[in-house]
Formats: structure tokens, C-alpha cells, sequence
């Protein structure tokens, strides 16, 4: 049977967005997903709860109606506390506005509220426990096995966008066509989830409008404040070795590497050893594609296309960014689809290989937040970008709380890193203050510089 539908592999955040996207241009798709219907019936398996959503992935949101989302159902936090290991508590401010703010969303709750704005639309018809078993892509022809039925269903679309995630069908569909290739990335590391409870009182037993980081060379803990008091943490470590993942099979050694590395974090969970070894360890894995579409047929979006590793909390946000881009270039090219696919994905592709390896350098950049030479440059970049702020902005707020596009602010600040550096090695700005005798200072220095610069936003 023949339709001129979109049709979308993948119900997850991205395929339910997209599909929303596609409505409010009177676009019908069906949405295929092999899992069931997260409204009705979830399963955490390795899938974060708590999220971190900044201003790109708003304004996804932004662009399909859901303005109000992240205000009434999100916990904003405006810094990172860094927890030493020596006992010394450092904070970190994000940005110099009150909107800047990285926010903590339920990654459940999110997708269910982006499935039913589809469905809502009258324009999607969503299918689920339908995995994909085949596609032609010159065709349009995709099949799809019923899980509960176990008969195949069949269909031929004009288009068909794959946003079914790091271990996309589609994706390895057409990398069995000969169609394109996908470069595996195993950064050697992993992550197991962990709870830090509220208290008797249900209040916070941390700061809660702070990201809380652990730093420890090879060893690195998060925790984002989630709902009811609780804060969801993720303790990233090497696959193997000493101290690993591989390594660590008993409750003794999990106390002791708590004992070693987190000593004062440890009494605050109390149900430390049980998540440990009944929250499953999921591997952290990064690809890249050579291409992203096979003609005008078929398009990969999201992680399908460029799953980054999680270090700068960008992941769900440049994939939503993916969908405001592709929306941007129907309004560019008056609506036609097949011309968006042929384009979007040389469009696209620069920004998200950049923050991909941006992403990856950011872990070494968090194990030295503890460093004095590291909060010092954190606090010079903010103090030039107050003075400067045409001319000027700091790598963690061009990404997360503006759409300069993500090529350009990782070229920016790579930029801006050695003008950084130098400068501290002047010894000129190792006293950082807001008075007047420091400004004078900083434009003796910085004037010349950034009189050679184009505004940033130009």
C-alpha cells in the first residue's frame, strides 16, 4: 500500500518532535516504535530519568507550542557546584543572567508530553511494538514486524526519517545498502545510576538548584535534582581496569570506592550498594556518519545521525536543535520535503561534529574544575564576557544558552581559550574583582585584543 505520508521510525523525543514539526505544516506521518506505548507502559531499562534541558532544546519546544513546558514542569539550576577531594566546595556560575540556567526535566514525562502533541495534531498515527525489518531505499518500501501479532506489515512512503536512536534500524539499514558509513566511537567508559533520597523532611539533602559534580581524575559523579527532594546521580567510569566497571562485583568494592574517592557522599545514600547493582550499567558510545540521507528518500535526525557522549549535558538538546534546523530549512525551500532531506544533513552536519568532540573533551575539562588555574579562567572568561559582551562569550553559555551555531562557538572558543591563557600566565589576573582598579586592568590588556575581533553575534 502506497502513502504520501512521512514516515517516522522512532516514538523517542526526536521522532515525536519532528512529527509535530511536520503537522503544523499539515504534513500527516506515522510513526512506527518497536518498544510499546511509554504513556501505558514503561520500562526505565538504562535510560536516564532526569535530563538536563538548556536553551537550544527549549526552543524546540518553543516551536511547537510547548512554550510553558520547562517553566511549569523543569527545576532550574543557574550553577555547578564542584565538590573537591579535598572537602573544599567550589561554585560555578553558568551564565550572568537569571534565564541562564540548565534545567532538569523527566525524560518520561517529556515524552509523553511530545507523543501526545503529535497525536493531538490529528495528523499522526502512531504504531508500537512494530520493529523494522527492511527497507528499500530507492523504493520507499519499509517493513515492519507486529511484535504482538508477529505478522509483517508493509508499506511504500515518499519519505522516511529515521530517529530511532544510537542503535538506529534505519541507519544500519542503509549501511547494509552500501549507502553510507557509520563511525563507532567507544570512549571506554560508563555510567551507573544512583539516588542521593531526600530527607525525613523531603527536602534536598544538597543544594537544589545546583548541578553537583564529583570530580576525581578518573572517576566523576553528577547528581541533577530531580522531583519530591531526591537528586538522580550518574557515576561515570572506565570500562575496565582497576577500580572499573568490569572490575567492581561485590558490595565491598563499591564501599570502598566510596570510601576512597567520595567519602563525604557516601552517608548521604543510603541505598548506595543496591542501585549500584540493580540500576543495569550502560556503556557510553558516540557515532558519526558519512552522510545522513540516501537521495531525497530517506533522512537520518538525532542520535540515529550523531550520538554524542553525555559530558557537556548537550545530547537531547542538539537533537532537538536538529528539528528547529530542519523546520527552518522547509521554511527556506518553501516546503519541499525532498529537497530538505538531499540538504539537511550537509547543513547540519558541521555543528553537530563539533559539539560531538567538544562533548568528548569535556570530560578531562571537568576532572580539572577542582584546579586553581581552571576557576580562575572560569571567572576571567565571565568578568571579559561582562565587559565584552559583543565581542565576547564563554564556551559553556555559547553552547547552552544561545543558537549561535555549534561550529562556530567551539571555533570561538578554542579562540578564545589561548587569549585566555596567556593572559593568566601574565600573572596580572590572579585577583579577580568587580572594582574599577581591576576593570582598568582588564581593557589595558584586552582592549588591543578584541579591538581585532568581530562581535559575536554579527
Amino acid at each position: 500500500m502506497s502513502t504520501n505520508k512521512v514516515c517516522i521510525v522512532g516514538a523517542g523525543l526526536v521522532g515525536s518532535m519532528i512529527a509535530s514539526y511536520l503537522a503544523q505544516r499539515g504534513i500527516s506521518s506515522d510513526i512506527y516504535e518497536k518498544r510499546t506505548d511509554i504513556r501505558k507502559d514503561f520500562l526505565s531499562g538504562n535510560r536516564t530519568i532526569a535530563m538536563s534541558i538548556s536553551y537550544r532544546g527549549v526552543k524546540g519546544l518553543n516551536g511547537i507550542g510547548l512554550s510553558d513546558f520547562v517553566t511549569d514542569h523543569t527545576i532550574p539550576k543557574h550553577s555547578r557546584m564542584v565538590h573537591c577531594d579535598n572537602g573544599k566546595i567550589i561554585s560555578q556560575k553558568y551564565g550572568s543572567k537569571a534565564e541562564h540556567t540548565i534545567n532538569t526535566i523527566d525524560r518520561k514525562f517529556l515524552n509523553q508530553t511530545l507523543l501526545n502533541k503529535a497525536e493531538q495534531s490529528g495528523l499522526v498515527s502512531s504504531f508500537f511494538q512494530h520493529q523494522c525489518e527492511s527497507l528499500n531505499p530507492d523504493s520507499g518500501e519499509i517493513s515492519f514486524v507486529d511484535l504482538t501479532s508477529l505478522d509483517t506489515v508493509t508499506k511504500k512512503y515518499n519519505w522516511i526519517i529515521g530517529a530511532d536512536g544510537l542503535f538506529s534500524q534505519v541507519r544500519n539499514l542503509l549501511e547494509g545498502h552500501k549507502i553510507l558509513k557509520t563511525e563507532y566511537i567507544d570512549v571506554h567508559y560508563g555510567y551507573r545510576e544512583l539516588l542521593i533520597p531526600a530527607d525525613h523532611n523531603n527536602r534536598y539533602q544538597l543544594e537544589g538548584d545546583f548541578v553537583h559534580v564529583w570530580p576525581r581524575d578518573k572517576y566523576i559523579m553528577v547528581g541533577l535534582p530531580s522531583n519530591n527532594g531526591k537528586f538522580t546521580c550518574n557515576l561515570f567510569l572506565p570500562s575496565d581496569g582497576e577500580l572499573s566497571l568490569a572490575s567492581i562485583q561485590t558490595e565491598e568494592q563499591v564501599l570502598e570506592l566510596f570510601n576512597k574517592k567520595f567519602p563525604l557522599l557516601k552517608p548521604l545514600m543510603p541505598t548506595l550498594t543496591y542501585d549500584y547493582f540493580n540500576n543495569a550499567a550502560s556503556n557510553i558510545n558516540a557515532i558519526k556518519c558519512s552522510n545522513w540521507n540516501h537521495k531525497d528518500k530517506v533522512l537520518l535526525i538525532g542520535d540515529a545521525a550523531h550520538a554524542i557522549v553525555p559530558y557537556f549535558a548537550m545530547g537531547m538538546n542538539t537533537c532537538f536543535e536538529d528539528c528547529t534546523i530542519f523546520d527552518n530549512l522547509m521554511d527556506k525551500y518553501d516546503n519541499d520535503l525532498s529537497k530538505v532531506f538531499t540538504v539537511y544533513g550537509q547543513y547540519r552536519k558541521p555543528d553537530t561534529d563539533a559539539i560531538s568532540d567538544l562533548s568528548y573533551k569535556n570530560f578531562s575539562e571537568i576532572s580539572k574544575s577542582p584546579d586553581k588555574n581552571y576557576h580562575l579562567k572560569w571567572k576571567l572568561d565571565r568578568t571579559i564576557w561582562d565587559m565584552y559582551p559583543e565581542k565576547w562569550m564563554p564556551c559553556y553559555p555559547m553552547v547552552a544558552f544561545s543558537d549561535i551555531p555549534l561550529s562556530i562557538a567551539v571555533t570561538r572558543t578554542e579562540a578564545q581559550n589561548d587569549i585566555l591563557m596567556q593572559a593568566i600566565e601574565t600573572g596580572q589576573f590572579d585577583q579577580i574583582s568587580n572594582d574599577e582598579s581591576f576593570k582598568q586592568i582588564v581593557h589595558a590588556y584586552f582592549d588591543p585584543i578584541l579591538n581585532t575581533i568581530e562581535p559575536i553575534f554579527a
